[in-house]
């Protein structure tokens, strides 16, 4: 994002699509805003590479922090959407069983990377059901 507006500012301030270098490249207003943005944004991205320049052009979103999970939603996570003991379900979670058995009788709440790791369970309980074995064994 922040590299996107770099670029409007730089155009605003060539509106007759000069480089840095003082050549003029030949710009032609279309009368679409969106057009003419993209067009100036092209012309310094070929201006960049004919100097040898690097490009790096990235835009990262992230989810919003999540909400605190009632231990009632814990339970319910961890034992209809993943089918696990207190036990399994913090060895998945690398915490101690104690932090679980808290955690659902409402005596501490989830936060920070533990938090994050719930709500990636509860949005995507399959992913941490693929990474679960389990072996069956005969009895004798």
């Amino acid at each position: 994002m922040a590299k996107k507006s770099n670029i409007r500012r730089k155009n605003a301030q060539n509106p007759k699509g000069q480089t840095q270098g003082g050549k003029s490249k030949k710009t032609e207003k279309n009368g679409n805003p969106y057009f003419d943005d993209i067009h100036g944004s092209l012309l310094e991205v070929i201006d960049s590479l004919e100097k040898g320049k690097k490009l790096t052009c990235r835009e990262v979103t992230f989810p919003e922090p999540p909400e605190e999970m009632s231990a009632d939603k814990i339970i319910d996570l961890r034992e209809n959407k993943l089918h696990l003991s207190q036990n399994l379900f913090a060895l998945l979670l690398n915490v101690s069983p104690k932090t679980v058995q808290s955690w659902e009788q409402s005596l501490n709440t989830p936060s920070g990377a533990a938090l994050r790791l719930l709500w990636m369970a509860q949005n995507k309980p399959e992913f941490f059901k693929s990474i679960i074995s389990v072996e069956h064994k005969a009895g004798k």
